[in-house]
């Protein structure tokens, strides 16, 4: 038998009770945290951005690949946007001698574009035509000129050893439209 002097025995308390406010405060924490958690996850995991293209790095790349231009080579470049498809363009004697695109053969009068020079000139082409005016013309000089290139963004990264376009992405702020490829493959072929 306890005794009844027993000082235990006079502090029994009720157990607490958790409100509904309190349960409903924890699972909103838990859910906020847990999609802070999987925003940041998805952050993290997010691929590289390219650096935005400079007339500088272009120039950089074409004089390497200029210098380096082997006779025969292979590249692979996959193409999302406009024209997406597996590209392979086979070239010899300096001249391309087969392009595919998802395994078929494209029109032969296409095939300088699938080059690593044709890239390089389209590259060119796209800098020189969404790139503001160096000076603004008389008549124009109301209007902001920057506007127009403003809505292109275009980015790439050149291989160091060859100059050939690794990745290239322009977009179209205005309308949403991107092109994009990369480089899946370059081999050199003995001549």
């Amino acid at each position: 038998m306890q005794s009844t002097n027993d000082p235990d025995n006079s502090r029994i308390t009720p157990p607490s009770r958790v409100t509904i406010s309190q349960r409903w405060r924890f699972w909103a924490l838990i859910l906020v945290c847990g999609v802070a958690g999987a925003l940041f996850t998805g952050w993290m995991l997010r691929p590289p951005r390219l650096p935005e293209l400079t007339r500088a790095q272009l120039n950089q790349a074409r004089q390497l690949w200029e210098t380096r231009n082997p006779a025969a080579y292979t590249l692979e470049l996959t193409v999302t946007g406009t024209q997406a498809g597996e590209y392979q363009t086979r070239v010899a004697g300096g001249k391309p001698v087969s392009v595919t695109r998802n395994g078929q053969e494209l029109r032969r009068h296409t095939w300088e574009y699938w080059t690593v020079g044709g890239l390089l000139r389209v590259i060119d082409d796209e800098l020189s035509a969404f790139a503001p005016p160096a000076v603004p013309p008389p008549h124009n000089a109301d209007k902001d000129l920057d506007q127009p290139a403003a809505n292109i963004v275009m980015r790439a990264t050149f291989d160091p050893q060859w100059g050939f376009p690794a990745q290239y992405q322009r977009t179209d702020w205005s309308t949403g439209r991107e092109i994009q490829w990369r480089v899946t493959k370059f081999a050199v072929d003995p001549p």
